[in-house]
């Protein structure tokens, strides 16, 4: 609920003023391109701060797309500022364990891989290099181990991959046809739950950080999708 509110605050900070301007002319698809968007909401542990994305429409002489940039604001919904910046889209916040460190999707590089930065905004650096496309970055909620779980794309499918915040050593946690995605740490970080396509339909699955057990636990008719563990 409290992550509702906050979300509920900041559209209503981010819209309010193209909402009353809209209202006092004809809605147009003009109109509808200059509303944001806001999404991808993450309390900070500490319960005191609150990032999140704006997404809005760059329409220019030669680019037309919308382009996704992370902001920060206190818990209430106050003191709201952009954090990322630049041509291309940074997506995904997450907050590290003890938060003071961010973790981000972004394809400043040219696709899109994981970066980290202090939540000051400092000390931005890459943290993968291995696949072409890197995403969904979540960190481990153990301290013992330092480590981020993503998608990341290998050989033509989507895997499950976890990075050693440390040395940037990569282990890949699933394999096999098909493709599995959008990974969630149990509460005690020894495992992860995602969503896999083996055989034409998306099932929930469960496997060891290390990679070496592996467990389906939902299986049926239709898709099953976006695991996330209970605290």
């Amino acid at each position: 609920m409290k992550a509702k509110s906050i979300v509920g605050s900041l559209s209503l900070l981010v819209c309010l003023t193209l909402c009353v301007a809209a209202a006092q002319a004809q809605w147009t698809p003009e109109e509808q391109m200059k509303v944001k968007a806001v999404s991808g909401v993450q309390v900070s542990p500490d319960g005191k701060h609150v990032l999140f994305t704006v997404s809005e429409a760059v329409m220019t002489a030669d680019k037309s797309e919308y382009l996704t940039q992370i902001w920060m604001a206190n818990s209430d919904g106050s003191g709201s500022y952009q954090f990322t910046f630049g041509e291309k889209s940074s997506t995904n916040p997450g907050w590290s364990p003890d938060g003071t460190w961010i973790a981000f999707t972004s394809s400043r590089s040219g696709t899109p891989q994981i970066y980290v930065m202090d939540a000051e905004g400092l000390n931005l650096r890459r943290l993968t290099t291995v696949g072409n496309y890197n995403d969904a970055p979540t960190w481990s909620p153990s301290r013992q181990w330092g480590e981020i779980a993503y998608t990341s794309r290998l050989e033509g499918s989507f895997e499950v991959a976890v990075v050693d915040i440390a040395t940037g050593q990569v282990r890949q946690v699933t394999a096999g046809r098909g493709s599995c995605e959008s990974p969630s740490w149990a509460p005690n970080g020894r495992h992860l739950v995602f969503s896999c396509n083996r055989g034409g339909t998306w099932q929930i699955a469960m496997a060891d950080r290390l990679g070496a057990s592996f467990q389906t636990l939902a299986v049926g008719p239709g898709n099953n999708v976006q695991p996330d563990w209970g605290p």
